[in-house]
């Protein structure tokens, strides 16, 4: 007959007496004790080489403390002539029926990072952003929210498209998401797949309903 634990089993006489059950008992008893001891040196061992090779010397070297501090950032944003564009921006999609949601902003933001370490350095950094976003969708013409979206970031306003610039964008979202709308669905596809350039960065979940489609 068998005994022990999960994963463990160990071997008892079938015979009638107790001394044969006493000395099978002491037998493997002694047996699990000796390969328990066994394995607590090797872990030791183990530990104290690799004490042993681990590098003690310092990750970082010492350096003198470093402070700087940018001028205070100025953001040059003009908030009525923005909106004017946006609105203009935006006016294009009004002329597409098919049309379910369009949304162009601009925004501008002055991004300040702090950093101080124990060392004592100190660094201060005021960096002004502009962004310019564009996003639409179209229905389908089995129901399903096709998405496009085009962002611009610059640090200065000169810096974001001009006005044909973004006209020209617009125009081509709108060509796209038409053809989208009839485009057939793509048969499924398991298997690996290479993202590369902008892709690679902006791939989501909100863009394989693009990917699912095949303008033809």
């Amino acid at each position: 007959m068998y005994f022990g634990s999960f994963g463990s089993l160990g071997q008892l006489p079938i015979e009638d007496g107790v001394d044969a059950l006493r000395v099978a008992l002491w037998l493997e008893t002694d047996r699990r004790y000796k390969d328990a001891v066994q394995r607590f040196e090797s872990i030791k061992t183990d530990r104290e080489l690799k004490a042993e090779a681990e590098d003690k010397s310092p990750d970082f070297s010492a350096a003198p403390a470093e402070t700087h501090q940018d001028n205070p950032g100025v953001l040059n944003f003009e908030r009525a002539v923005w909106e004017e564009k946006v609105r203009r921006y935006g006016h294009a999609f009004r002329s597409v029926s098919d049309i379910s949601d369009a949304e162009v902003s601009a925004s501008a933001v002055l991004l300040t990072r702090r950093y101080v370490n124990t060392e004592g350095a100190q660094t201060e950094t005021s960096t002004p952003i502009y962004r310019l976003t564009i996003s639409t969708s179209i229905r389908a013409q089995d129901g399903e929210v096709l998405p496009l979206h085009q962002s611009y970031m610059s640090f200065s306003p000169e810096g974001l498209p001009s006005d044909q610039d973004v006209t020209r964008t617009i125009a081509r979202m709108i060509e796209t998401l038409q053809a989208l709308q009839k485009a057939p669905v793509a048969d499924a596809y398991t298997g690996p797949a290479i993202l590369s350039s902008r892709a690679s960065a902006v791939f989501s979940t909100r863009s394989s309903a693009i990917a699912s489609r095949v303008p033809v």
